[in-house]
């Protein structure tokens, strides 16, 4: 993966009213091919899916973060209405998977997560599956599930290539996991990315913009460290974690 195409999803954990403060704003940045937002599950059902569309119609890129988590046929069903506004990408939480068959007679069968990925490709959506140890230290990890952390981290990328999802949501220390069973094939966006000097908040396991790229992400999810300051103060912002990705220019 090359630096140069590391792509920003600006974490907009916002209210509406400043949400559109910065898109509308001088300060936003012009360039949009490397940087697009993540509406969360929370805003998305406050404000509603339509403004999905509405941002799109800026030019910019919306992942869609649903973290989609439920019986199988009703995760189709959310995806499905989420897929009617054609964001950038949608995700499903990777604990969501239910048989573990990527191939059967019986469509029913197959895994939600293979299922998930197959409609998102019908709608021409990134697929995206999110690793449930974002925010969890690794200890809670191997509490729940009796293995060691790798070994559960291991099976849910196993599993996500089988699949067929086109990217997964990890957090920074497990990218070396995820990258050695994807490969180049599968695209990896990481949360817990933090400015030098700025706190750890809802992650557990967090490294900078640089460390988080260097050590193989393609895409980051980046939020108060964007908006600190205020809508007029974005772009200055941008241009500091972009300066921390590429400190040579």
């Amino acid at each position: 993966m090359s630096a140069t195409n590391a792509k920003i999803y600006w974490s907009a954990d916002v209210t509406d009213r400043e949400l559109w403060e910065v898109l509308r704003g001088r300060d936003f940045p012009q360039k949009k091919d490397n940087i697009g937002i993540k509406l969360d599950r929370a805003f998305l059902t406050k404000y509603g899916l339509g403004i999905i569309t509405e941002v799109q119609k800026l030019g910019l890129g919306v992942f869609a973060d649903a973290k989609i988590t439920e019986i199988p046929s009703k995760c189709l069903e959310i995806a499905r209405l989420h897929l009617e506004h054609r964001p950038e990408m949608l995700n499903i939480m990777a604990d969501s998977c239910s048989t573990g068959l990527v191939a059967s007679e019986d469509e029913n069968h197959m895994d939600a997560l293979y299922r998930f990925a197959r409609l998102c490709a019908e709608y021409g959506v990134r697929s995206c599956a999110v690793s449930v140890f974002t925010s969890k230290p690794r200890e809670m990890v191997e509490r729940q599930y009796g293995k060691s952390f790798e070994t559960v981290v291991m099976w849910y990328a196993k599993l996500i290539k089988e699949c067929g999802l086109t990217d997964v949501v990890c957090s920074p220390k497990e990218i070396y996991i995820y990258r050695k069973v994807l490969g180049d094939g599968v695209r990896i966006v990481t949360p817990g990315v933090r400015l030098p000097g700025s706190g750890m908040r809802d992650q557990k396991r967090v490294m900078t913009p640089f460390e988080a790229v260097q050590n193989g992400a393609d895409a980051l999810v980046i939020g108060s460290d964007l908006t600190k300051g205020g809508p007029g103060q974005f772009f200055n912002n941008y241009i500091n974690v972009m300066s921390n990705i590429y400190p040579n220019g």
